[in-house]
């Protein structure tokens, strides 16, 4: 089975109403379900220090992410 890693970044500052931006779907297709969510958070990681300390403080940022199966090729 192999999977596709989506990521979108989220701001939860109202409880209730969390918004998230449009998903990215990345290209590379992983192998394992480990290996997805492993590149998950180092994405999300990236993700969040290239957007900077402050605005994911004054935003309430975070990333939501899935890894969706795919039909193997």
């Amino acid at each position: 089975m192999k999977f596709m890693l989506i990521i979108a970044v989220c701001s939860f500052l109202i409880p209730n109403e969390t918004t998230c931006q449009k998903e990215i779907k990345y290209p590379q297709i992983y192998n394992t379900w480990d290996a997805c969510v492993e590149a998950a958070f180092l994405n999300s990681m990236g993700t969040l220090n290239r957007l900077g300390h402050e605005r994911v403080n004054k935003y309430q940022l975070a990333t939501k992410f899935s890894c969706v199966k795919v039909n193997d090729a």
